[in-house]
């Protein structure tokens, strides 16, 4: 509720909120270079709960990296990251607390999950990123996910190349 007083007449006008914020985990599009190692950005929105514990599966646009996945350090406070492999390109993921703690801020970047783009990718191919069955877990043990499935397009991106390519360099002196 709010109040706001008018300076001359002393007229009360009161205003009412009832507001509720969508609880969201999504995977948002991106580019990168064939042959390089990507990291696929999955962005966590709480809205007004607070999430203890997040499940998803995730299917990626190509095989995983040797790297691990990464929580962003901001975000977690005393979370861990447990994956397991269903198949070359499908993972169910696993973010939770020993002490139910809620993970911290309200909506940005939750984790990266590294992915190596296939060094025979054309410049301008896509492949689409999915998260299915998500789970947005509150202390109670509630599931507050607004949607159970999110998706993407990842773009393999052109790298540039100069201009000009030097075949031969001859260096002279005059004196």
């Amino acid at each position: 509720f709010g109040e706001l007083r008018g300076e001359k007449d002393d007229t009360e006008i009161f205003i009412s909120s009832t507001t509720s914020l969508a609880q969201t985990l999504t995977v948002e599009q991106f580019e990168q270079r064939a042959g390089e190692e990507a990291l696929v950005p999955v962005h966590l929105s709480t809205g007004d709960a607070s999430i203890v514990g997040i499940q998803f599966d995730i299917t990626l646009p190509y095989r995983k990296s040797n790297s691990n996945p990464v929580l962003v350090e901001s975000r977690k406070d005393g979370h861990s990251i447990s994956i397991r492999r269903l198949n070359d390109l499908k993972y169910t993921v696993v973010i939770m607390s020993m002490a139910n703690n809620a993970l911290k801020g309200e909506t940005g970047l939750l984790m990266t999950f590294p992915v190596l783009v296939d060094a025979k990718a054309q410049i301008g191919d896509t492949q689409t990123m999915r998260l299915e069955n998500i789970v947005l877990s509150t202390l109670t043990g509630e599931n507050v996910a607004t949607q159970t499935t999110s998706e993407a397009t990842f773009t393999v991106e052109y790298e540039p190349t100069p201009d000009l390519i030097p075949q031969s360099l001859t260096i002279s002196s005059n004196g």
